[in-house]
């Protein structure tokens, strides 16, 4: 089921206790949001004229960026599509799935997450230095 939840949006917190039912139940969005200026949430910092976004979910923040329950007996499958200027670096808790170009505009694709806990989900988007290695944790 796909609705609007414009209208049920009130102080930050989203009510869909009408289309929640008994089992299991998939919730989909979209989200557009504002920097946040306080250390918690969304951030955008501008060092040396570069361009610096990263968000900070622990322990309790993850809400301010996008509607979830935030608690760590509460876990998720997150998909992330981000749009960015095609210079930034983009990283995220999964690898890429793909990466387009057009023009001076980057869209990035990441792999569907495993399952885990709101305060994880992650991902910086700016002129960052990318190094390191990838592994794999596998105790799920």
């Amino acid at each position: 089921m796909l609705y609007k939840h414009e209208e049920n949006i009130l102080n930050n917190w989203l009510t869909i206790k009408e289309f929640i039912f008994i089992g299991a139940n998939e919730i989909y969005f979209e989200l557009t949001n504002m920097y946040s200026h306080d250390g918690h949430g969304f951030h955008k910092s501008i060092i040396d004229k570069r361009v610096y976004m990263y968000w900070n979910c622990e322990p309790y923040y993850a809400n301010k960026i996008f509607p979830c329950f935030d608690q760590p007996d509460i876990k998720g499958i997150y998909n992330l599509e981000i749009e960015c200027d095609k210079k930034y670096i983009v990283l995220s808790n999964e690898e890429k799935e793909y990466e387009k170009e057009h023009e001076n505009i980057k869209l990035v694709k990441f792999k569907k997450t495993k399952i885990f806990s709101s305060y994880l989900f992650c991902f910086v988007v700016g002129e960052y230095f990318e190094c390191g290695e990838t592994y794999i944790y596998d105790n799920y």
